[in-house]
Parts: C-alpha cells; sequence; structure tokens
C-alpha cells in the first residue's frame, strides 16, 4: 500500500458544498504556514485551459485507514502535474510517478492518479486534520520541479528537498514563460481526513467535484495573511451547455460588502451581485446568497462555449468607486470594465481592511 495523508473534495450537489465548505472553514487553522506558502506558489495564466479533480468520496472526507481514488480530467490536451502537501509542509508529486512517468493526457481524457494498474493505492494515516492538493497543467511539456529538487529515494512518488520552497521557486519559474501561447492552470483541493468514519461506501465511480472552497488565488504573505476571511463561492455543475441555466451560490462566514463578477475567455465581464434584482452590497455573516437560480430573483445562463471564471470578493469595509447597479445580464465596457477588473484585482492581492475572495471557473459547451 502506498500511504499518504491527504483527502478529496466530490460534491453532488449545491447544498452539500456548502455543509462541507463551512466545515473547512470553522476548523482551527485550516491551512498551516507551508501549506499557505504552498497555495501561493506559482500563478495560472489566463486561456481557455480548465482542469478538474474527480473523486470517490461525496463529503470529501476520509477516515485513518481508508484508502482513496482521484482522478484528473482536462478540458484540452496538457500536461498534468499533481502534488500532495501536508500540514508539516511535506510535498509529494504524485503525478507523474515511476509507473506512470509521462504526464500528457489527451482532451476530456480521465486519468487516475495513481493508475490502477499499478495496484498501488492512496492509504489515509494519521496525523488527522487537513490537506492539500495541488493540481499544476500547462498546454506544453515543461519540467515543473527540476529534478535536483527530489529526494533521491525509491517508491512510487517521489517527495520534495525543501518542499514548499523547492514548489514556490519552481512554479515561479514555469509561471513566468514568455511564450504568448503557453498556458497554465492551477487547481487546489482540500481534503480532510479523521479517526474514523461510519462504515460507507465509497462510490464505485468517480465523480465531479464543486471548487468552491478558496482562501484566494495568490493570498499575501504574513502579516497581510490575518487579513483572510473564508468566502464559499461554488456553481451546481463544471459544464454547461450554451443557454443553459446556472445555479450559483455564495456564503461569507464575516458580514461584508460583497462583489461578484463573471468573465468570459473572449475578455466579456458582467456584473453578477450587486445587480438590480439583488442590489443590498452589504452581506450578513453565516449568510448564504443564492447568485442565480434556486431561490434567487435572477437567473445566469451560460453564454458561449469556452470557459468562464466567477471572482468574488468582500471587505468588511465599504470601497469607493463602487460600479452602478444594472441588470446581471448587461455587459460591462469601457471605464466599468477596467475598474471592475482593477478593483477586484486590488483588493484581493493587496487589501487594506479583511477580505475574503473566491473563484470558481466552469466550461461551457455547444
Amino acid at each position: 500500500m502506498v500511504r499518504s495523508f491527504f483527502k478529496l473534495s466530490a460534491v453532488l450537489s449545491i447544498c452539500a458544498v456548502w455543509a462541507v465548505s463551512t466545515a473547512f472553514a470553522q476548523e482551527e487553522g485550516d491551512l498551516s504556514a507551508e501549506q499557505a506558502r504552498a497555495y501561493r506558489a506559482g500563478q495560472a495564466k489566463p486561456g481557455s485551459l480548465s482542469i478538474s479533480t474527480l473523486l470517490d468520496r461525496a463529503d470529501a472526507t476520509y477516515g485513518v485507514g481508508e484508502t482513496l481514488r482521484l482522478a484528473v480530467k482536462s478540458n484540452e490536451e496538457a500536461y498534468i502535474t499533481v502534488f500532495n502537501v501536508g500540514a508539516s509542509g511535506k510535498v509529494t508529486q504524485l503525478f507523474p510517478n515511476s509507473y506512470q512517468p509521462k504526464n500528457h493526457i489527451k482532451a476530456g481524457e480521465t486519468l487516475e492518479v495513481p493508475s490502477a494498474a499499478s495496484e498501488s493505492r492512496i492509504k489515509v494515516t494519521g496525523p488527522v486534520g487537513v490537506e492539500l492538493i495541488k493540481i499544476v497543467a500547462t498546454s506544453k511539456p515543461v519540467a515543473v520541479i527540476a529534478d535536483t529538487h527530489f529526494q533521491s529515494t525509491g517508491g512510487l512518488f517521489r517527495t520534495l528537498t525543501d518542499g514548499p520552497e523547492d514548489l514556490d521557486r519552481d512554479l515561479a519559474v514555469v509561471s513566468a514563460n514568455p511564450a504568448p501561447d503557453f498556458k497554465v492552470a492551477i487547481v487546489h483541493q482540500l481534503i480532510k481526513t479523521v479517526p474514523a468514519r461510519p462504515a460507507t461506501p465509497a462510490s464505485s465511480s468517480l465523480v465531479a467535484p464543486i471548487i468552491g472552497v478558496l482562501f484566494g488565488p495568490k493570498p499575501p504573505a504574513a502579516p497581510e495573511a490575518d487579513q483572510r476571511f473564508p468566502l464559499l463561492l461554488a456553481v451546481d455543475k463544471l459544464s454547461y451547455r450554451t443557454g443553459e441555466p446556472i445555479t450559483m451560490a455564495i456564503t461569507t462566514l464575516k458580514p461584508c460588502y460583497l462583489t461578484v463578477i463573471g468573465t468570459d475567455n473572449a475578455g466579456h465581464t458582467r456584473r453578477i451581485f450587486p445587480t438590480v434584482a439583488l442590489p443590498a452590497q452589504q452581506v450578513t455573516g453565516q449568510q448564504t446568497v443564492m447568485l442565480s437560480g434556486g431561490t434567487s430573483p435572477q437567473t445566469l445562463m451560460a453564454g458561449k462555449p469556452g470557459k468562464e471564471t466567477i471572482r468574488a470578493v468582500c471587505t468588511t469595509e465599504p470601497r469607493q468607486g463602487t460600479l452602478s447597479v444594472r441588470a446581471a445580464t448587461e455587459e460591462l465596457t469601457g471605464d466599468e470594465k477596467v475598474a471592475a477588473e482593477r478593483d477586484l484585482t486590488v483588493v484581493a492581492n493587496r487589501p487594506t481592511a479583511p477580505v475574503g475572495y473566491a473563484e470558481v471557473n466552469f466550461g461551457i459547451t455547444k
């Protein structure tokens, strides 16, 4: 048995993601300082490339001694690298590995890690808590981690000698690749392990998680890290057809002033919150706001084929220069679009007051 300290996040419904996400958010010290550094390592580059994880438990929770299954799927041809980051800062490269040395994946292909054919399994061991899975996808073959940064030990998986430090340094190089057609996609998945759980069978098939628990795509270094608070954003599917309604909700654990915008890969931007239908920008702590579908007074429809990114920022103090309130279906243009992009970027990366930031991506097909 291959041992590892991580767990997987798979959610079958939007209701489930709130329960699981809130539980994660309320845990004492969700990410250790070492995990937070690994989380910040690297930066995605804009483009149509997106990846998703597939897992065998819908509640993202595994008991010590249980095995788990993880798979990765890409919407385009890509090169995948998967890391597990423990609370101690130990970083293990799960893929590629000695049995699966080539990390190429075809568009739409589901890749299980480790391969079932390897007869190896990932087994959960203590200590219990929260672990981090970091998945990096590139559009071209590159050495994500230099060979010299791995420990010279045998086994299916390799471990980084200096953990998050190596990850930070090497992914900075990958993210800075100047080629105009070079794409980088990064997904983070929180995993929870417990001493034991009721004897419920794992799913016989792998299911797609909703990527909703984010502490920001690039959390700032201390002391600014203390400014962050969890903001939980989720959609009901990872892929929609053009014209299909989208169910979307957000939960904040602190009272704050919320802004949500969506941008497709063609650069079209729309304001999702606040809007004419949802005009109150201030939301209360522990409140879930249905942004689209369900009980929401507005419904967003999937647009043209491609990828859409939804970004949300919530600050404990009102921000200057807020946009005019309009319908969620209206596209932002000109100065308003520039202001919205700048506002979210500056507030998320250099907060002057406590801030929550969340981001979710989904694909759109014909």
